[in-house]
């Protein structure tokens, strides 16, 4: 029985989805699967049983569910035990939703490995649910994302505001038109939308897109902001994304499409971790790190 087994069943038992579960902690539902069959077949027990297209705990997986949670915890409080007894040194995991690893963690981590310079990190670029599900089951320490929604044993501090925005190559069609006829006009190409995940508040629909009569036809759904920025650079595709890219060396291709009309479509850049479980000393320098880099666009 390995330790790994245990976090992918006690995640399955949580949520009683082997989809949600796989999301959550970052791998493949195949991987979920395999792992729960493997841990079966070793202890010659059914964990769980099939009511129609659902799953629910047998008597023996509630009875593992119980002992599990406290030796995974105790797993996984392990490092920072042992680290405690040398205040040089720490080990630090941080989740990064895509995009935002090279534009503030890289350089944030750049900074700080000078003065934590007998410290380690793991740097993670993941999906912003990703990021969320690793900081709830204890894999990542402290989390940086894009809108998460609240969760009760999650610490979640707002360090930006921005506007998500339409934006397009910088040789668009749609640019050449006045901005009065500019939203109503881009339902003729195709769009680049995120996709929604649990957890995360960044939908891939939007109430701007009905209030300004903008007709979207997705043709693709993204979950990195590269792929939709190489995208539009390489036709005439636009895409929803937020606003703090733009201006950035690696966009300078790519504009806002501005119309006419009010728009409000809010995100955040968050720093979440989980409660009672973190370093204030690095959370502090990490935070003011970000928010100085933020507050230089």
């Amino acid at each position: 029985m390995k330790i790994d087994q245990l976090i992918y069943f006690a995640e399955t038992a949580k949520q009683l989805h082997i989809g949600r579960a796989a999301s959550i902690l970052g791998i493949t539902s195949s991987a979920v699967s395999h792992s729960i069959r493997s841990l079966e077949n070793e202890l010659g027990l059914e964990l769980f049983y099939k009511v129609g297209r659902k799953i629910e705990l047998t008597v023996e997986g509630e009875r593992l569910l119980k002992k599990s949670e406290s030796l995974i915890s105790a797993f996984q409080n392990l490092k920072y035990d042992l680290l405690k007894e040398n205040d040089d040194y720490h080990y630090f995991k941080i989740g990064v939703s895509h995009t935002l690893s090279h534009l503030l963690a890289g350089p944030v981590w750049a900074q700080l490995s000078a003065e934590y310079r007998k410290s380690r990190a793991d740097v993670l670029s993941l999906r912003s649910a990703e990021v969320m599900g690793q900081v709830m089951s204890k894999q990542i320490d402290i989390g940086l994302l894009f809108s998460p929604q609240e969760q009760p044993d999650l610490e979640i501090e707002h360090l930006y505001w921005g506007q998500l925005r339409i934006v397009v190559g910088q040789h668009h069609p749609v640019l050449q038109l006045p901005k009065k006829d500019r939203y109503s006009n881009l339902g003729q190409y195709p769009a680049v939308l995120p996709k929604a995940f649990q957890g995360i508040d960044i939908c891939h629909m939007n109430p701007m897109f009905s209030k300004h009569h903008i007709e979207v036809s997705p043709k693709t759904l993204i979950d990195n902001y590269e792929v939709a920025f190489s995208i539009i650079k390489n036709s005439n595709a636009w895409a929803f994304v937020p606003d703090v890219f733009i201006g950035d060396p690696f966009h300078n291709e790519i504009q806002f499409v501005d119309g006419e009309g009010d728009w409000d479509a809010p995100y955040s850049i968050s720093i979440i971790w989980r409660k009672k479980t973190f370093y204030p000393k690095f959370y502090q320098d990490f935070k003011n790190a970000i928010q100085t880099l933020l507050s230089q666009r």
